[in-house]
């Protein structure tokens, strides 16, 4: 009896907090904001990192300062897994692996990065430009290369984004070329776990008149590609296949996902709505549709929550 109480206590506050509509806040922490114009942020778990050109701060939930590293970049950009952080210099090469604690390693590539994203163990992939042959490197966090994959335009096409699983054996790579005047998206699968296979490419996956911009891995594994028109999220098998499909006849304006939903925002198609938003699970269900009027900035997905941001305040969903 008392565990069944407690499965219902639970189930019944479940519920509550999917269907309540909360109209009140209390603000339990707050400080001055004095970082300068072009900063940037991420979380490593209950920190927060604080980076810009002139290099980064972590701090606590207090906004006060734990740590901090001087370097120069003209165009940081960040890619998080499981604690781990890679800031890289877009159109550079500066390399900084951190994790909450500062500095796990640094490195300088060989060729401009464009990509860049990381392994919870420090692991990184670069995504490098050199004329007109694209490189995708993994280094460790000594900056030594571990794996390297060569595209080009005749072969593979021209890569727009790359993505690792968190052990950073397997390899998701989006490139798009033309043939007869017509554009290919190209999905390309790579496995680095053995050491048998020079190339390691174990699947691709073409589709015509079709773009993938970005391409990432679902709760840790599965391999999402994220097109002009809709998602694809693919099997983990030996050779991927199409697992789930969805497409949609709408311009998506926006898209956000965490580990396991992956939504979108549209125009709207009700009197007030500026914006559609529907949320999809893993399995390419639609968990929720609602209509949406804010003016946002940015928009991003954690843990089953939804937030939209803009310069004059912040609104959240629940899925």
């Amino acid at each position: 009896m008392i565990a069944a109480a407690l499965v219902a206590a639970l189930l019944g506050y479940w519920i509550y907090n999917r269907v309540h509509l909360f109209d009140q806040y209390q603000v339990l922490k707050s400080s001055d904001q004095n970082d300068v114009e072009g900063t940037r942020y991420c979380m490593i778990g209950d920190r927060i990192l604080k980076y810009g050109h002139d290099g980064v701060f972590c701090v606590n939930t207090s906004n006060e300062v734990l740590w901090s590293i001087a370097y120069s970049m003209q165009t940081p950009v960040s890619s998080v897994c499981q604690g781990k952080c890679v800031i890289a210099e877009q159109q550079g090469r500066k390399v900084y692996i951190l994790d909450k604690n500062g500095l796990v390693g640094n490195f300088e590539a060989s060729m401009n990065i464009r990509k860049a994203c990381v392994g919870a163990g420090g692991v990184t992939a670069l995504l490098l430009d050199n004329e007109e042959t694209s490189w995708i490197n993994l280094y460790n966090t000594n900056g030594e290369q571990i794996a390297s994959v060569r595209a080009t335009l005749e072969d593979t096409g021209y890569p727009l984004d790359i993505a690792i699983t968190p052990n950073a054996k397997k390899l998701l790579v989006s490139s798009v070329s033309t043939t007869d005047g017509m554009l290919t998206g190209n999905i390309a699968f790579y496995d680095f776990s053995s050491s048998s296979s020079d190339r390691h490419l174990m699947q691709t996956l073409s589709y015509p008149n079709t773009v993938f911009p970005e391409v990432y891995y679902a709760a840790g594994q599965l391999p999402v590609a994220v097109g002009d028109h809709g998602y694809m999220i693919y099997s983990t098998e030996k050779r991927p296949a199409e697992k789930t499909a969805v497409s949609f006849e709408k311009e998506i304006i926006s898209c956000f996902h965490d580990s396991d939903n992956i939504g979108f925002l549209f125009e709207g198609d009700e009197i007030g709505d500026r914006y559609q938003m529907e949320v999809y699970n893993t399995s390419g269900k639609r968990t929720m549709r609602t209509g949406c009027s804010v003016e946002y900035e940015d928009v991003r997905a954690e843990d089953g929550e939804i937030l939209l941001s803009s310069a004059s305040g912040m609104y959240s969903w629940r899925v």
